[in-house]
């Protein structure tokens, strides 16, 4: 409970925290075009703009699924910009709201970098071990029938679990593995992507890459409750006025064998993070499940 709380206002605090970049960049612009002093409002256009970029960038692309775990990069840029905002209240060319903006701004990217990203500690699963059976749990195909593991576990899988399309690290993750998915399929394994966003969204999704990986629909998120994997108020708060549930799942990636057994997991604690398709082909040369498969 006291989780499902917790994300509620962070993902609140985010939304608030992401608007508010563009307002404080665009008034520190104008600050700068009505005379205002160049080395303090530069300071704030430094301490926003870098972060702006890099969200409209992995926004429109949705082609970025890692980064670094810190954004290093923007880091340095944001404290240079509060250096820069403080010498020039210091040297009398500005008053104290340029340093005051800068500070919050780069506190809110401290923030976002070093706590956000992360899941409160949930991470790993409890339920999920390597060496063991995966819990039980079914989902639903688009034509509305059910499939449960023991069926899709009847082939070894590499089973992606993304929270949906308003993620772009996670449709970057769905659009890498799409791109390799023949050479795991040439390997006897199943790619199967399970989702709980509505089922229109996962058709859209499935459509625009046209492989014949299993795209499933994890309606009330009852899988990822099965497997310890559910992120209650887990979504941006307001997105649930797209179509979404406030109810995701945590980003997971996981191989498991003919029979059901868990030879391996990326359970990431950075949802900007997130495991080379290069490395689930070396876990299943590693393990023999490609043997197996061709059996």
């Amino acid at each position: 409970m006291l989780i499902k709380y917790r994300n509620l206002a962070r993902n609140t605090a985010s939304i608030l925290w992401f608007n508010t970049i563009p307002a404080v960049a665009l008034f520190a612009g104008f600050s700068i075009a009505g005379g205002a002093s160049l080395l303090a409002w530069g300071g704030v256009l430094l301490t926003t703009v870098p972060m702006l970029v890099w969200v409209g960038y992995v926004m429109a692309t949705q082609g970025v699924a890692r980064t670094s775990e810190r954004l290093p990069l923007i880091n340095v840029q944001g404290a240079l910009g509060v250096g820069l905002a403080a010498y020039a209240m210091k040297l009398g060319q500005a008053g104290g709201l340029p340093l005051a903006l800068a500070v919050g701004m780069y506190l809110g990217f401290l923030w976002y970098s070093y706590s956000y990203a992360g899941f409160l500690n949930t991470r790993p699963s409890t339920r999920l071990t390597v060496g063991k059976a995966v819990p039980k749990f079914s989902a639903t195909r688009f034509d509305g029938s059910r499939i449960d593991s023991a069926t899709l576990f009847q082939r070894p899988c590499v089973v992606v679990f993304y929270r949906g399309n308003w993620c772009p690290f996670c449709v970057a993750q769905v659009k890498e593995l799409a791109a390799r998915y023949q050479d795991i399929a040439d390997k006897g394994l199943d790619l199967v992507f399970i989702s709980p966003q509505p089922q229109q969204k996962s058709l859209a999704l499935s459509k625009r890459f046209g492989i014949q990986a299993k795209f499933l629909v994890d309606e009330g998120n009852a899988a990822a409750r099965a497997l310890g994997l559910a992120s209650e108020f887990g979504i941006p708060t307001g997105f649930q006025a797209l179509g979404y549930d406030s109810e995701t799942v945590m980003p997971t990636v996981l191989i498991v064998d003919a029979g059901g057994r868990l030879v391996w997991a990326d359970q990431t604690d950075n949802y900007r993070v997130r495991p080379m398709p290069e490395v689930f082909l070396d876990v299943i040369a590693r393990e023999g499940l490609a043997r197996t498969a061709a059996a």
